[in-house]
């Protein structure tokens, strides 16, 4: 039975596939990566027609539902090997056996919702036995065959990498079936309706970022002062917007929510319009109507601006149809600035807002399918933003499968033929 066994990656196994570098990842990263997959992992099965997630695409290939079930095994007994490893002398690790477990168990005829939340429940369990790990315990070792040893460090960057693989086996096995029934992947949009810096370098607006994921509501990654413009010069009616994301309170990126909502107003608007942003951002939009529209935060009208507060860290939120997470960056604010990851019909888009390096971008980029970051200068050093110089000198690190670079000054665009990653320009757009 142990000649059947599939060997174990390597202490430094590199996934080309899904840009995946054991040695490279630190256990801090591989946690932020843990924390998002269950959401990710729910929007791709749920972006699978319902009819199809039990099919195999081909004979040895799983379904969707096995996968499912896969994972939440994997999280249960990672769990268990992590906790054995750090509390007992070198372990022998029992394999999990994964064809016989989705034989005896019927991966394929699970309660798939229910699987799930199993699985949600399992790698925040993981996550909780990786807290309890000190320092000194990562070097610690455990066998599964004879000449496998593999350290508890190992046993995270693996769980991590075996949720990030299996995603993308998802989103494809999703793909495959709706091309061979004749249907179609969810399309998603990314849209630069604005792309600029504060002071309209290069003639463009501020940022604005449109995803679109179907025919959901769009939602806005920022909402600069020239927002309701540079959406209008796109052919988007502002009134479609379900929802604006702010990455931090600076007008080039939260100045254009009056004008939104007044314009709403006046023409006569009746969805919703959810608005997300960092601690502060209800009491700064009321402050911002009242400074530019005296007597407008306080004017009923026929829809609800509903504002939530995004904390850094803290679990993923539900907005618009999409899950959206928020990890601190370096700006230099005296309210906080987000990086933001967001989840919709099976499509992951990280957006670093404005920030100086920070490794919890490499965490926010990690297996994403387009990652949009700020390069405000070239090689300059200017405090608290990014320049292409950091994101060149960080590469290797930005595990995303695409990264385009927006809010550049003119001294960054005068090097636009220099660059060494996708520029965004008002109206650039991106079917992912």
């Amino acid at each position: 039975m142990h000649a059947s066994l599939p060997p174990l990656a390597a202490e430094d196994h590199v996934c080309d596939a899904c840009a995946v570098v054991y040695r490279e990842t630190r256990v801090d990263e591989a946690v932020g990566v843990l924390a998002d997959l269950p959401d990710a992992i729910r929007e791709a099965v749920h972006a699978v027609p319902p009819e199809t997630r039990r099919v195999r695409p081909e004979p040895g290939t799983w379904s969707v539902a096995e996968y499912v079930c896969h994972l939440r095994d994997v999280y249960v007994s990672f769990t268990i090997r992590l906790h054995r490893v750090r509390t007992e002398r070198q372990p022998a690790l029992e394999p999990m056996f994964n064809d016989l477990r989705a034989r005896r168990f019927g991966y394929n005829h699970c309660d798939l919702a229910a699987t799930l939340d199993e699985l949600a429940a399992a790698a925040a369990g993981f996550r909780a036995e990786i807290a309890r790990t000190a320092e000194q315990d990562w070097e610690r070792t455990a066998t599964r065959l004879p000449g496998e040893q593999r350290s508890a460090r190992w046993l995270v960057r693996q769980a991590m990498h075996e949720g990030v693989h299996h995603l993308g086996d998802i989103r494809r096995i999703g793909d495959t079936l709706r091309d061979a029934a004749g249907g179609a992947r969810t399309r998603v949009t990314v849209t630069f309706a604005g792309s600029g810096d504060a002071f309209g370098s290069g003639g463009c607006c501020q940022a604005c970022i449109v995803v679109r994921a179907g025919d959901r509501a769009p939602i806005l990654l920022d909402c600069g002062a020239t927002s309701p413009m540079a959406l209008k010069r796109q052919g988007i009616d502002p009134n479609t917007v379900g929802a604006v994301l702010i990455s931090h309170l600076h007008v080039d990126h939260f100045g254009g929510l009056p004008q939104l909502i007044l314009d709403g107003q006046f023409r006569r608007r009746v969805a919703p319009l959810t608005v997300a942003g960092p601690v502060g951002t209800a009491e700064r939009l009321t402050a911002a109507l009242e400074l530019m529209f005296p007597g407008s935060s306080t004017v009923r009208r026929r829809f609800d601006v509903d504002v939530i507060e995004l904390r850094p860290g803290a679990a993923a939120t539900k907005i618009g149809g999409a899950s959206v997470r928020a990890v601190a960056v370096d700006h230099g604010m005296p309210t906080a600035s987000l990086g933001l990851r967001v989840e919709v019909a099976g499509t992951s888009i990280a957006y670093s807002g404005d920030t100086a390096w920070t490794d919890a971008l490499v965490d926010l980029a990690h297996g994403s399918d387009l990652f949009i970051a700020e390069s405000y200068f070239w090689d300059k050093p200017v405090p608290h933003h990014l320049r292409h110089a950091d994101l060149l000198a960080h590469r290797d690190r930005l595990a995303s499968r695409r990264i385009v670079l927006t809010h550049m000054s003119d001294d960054m665009l005068s090097h636009a033929g220099e660059a060494a990653f996708d520029l965004a320009h008002d109206g650039y757009a991106i079917d992912l």
